[in-house]
C-alpha cells in the first residue's frame, strides 16, 4: 500500500532530460530506507 505520494515541480524550462529518472531514483532511495513505497506524481489533486 502506497502511504505517500510526492509531487516534484520543475522550471516550464527545465532542460534536463533526466530529472524524472533522478527524482523517481531518490524516492526510491526513501522508499527503501522507510520500508515504504512512495508513488511519483505530477497531478497536484492527487498530491
Amino acid at each position: 500500500m502506497t502511504r505517500a505520494v510526492w509531487l516534484v515541480k520543475a522550471p516550464a524550462d527545465n532542460r534536463d532530460p533526466n530529472l524524472v529518472a533522478s527524482c523517481a531514483a531518490f524516492l526510491d532511495g526513501i522508499a527503501t530506507a522507510l520500508g515504504e513505497p512512495l508513488a511519483f506524481t505530477e497531478d497536484q489533486d492527487l498530491f
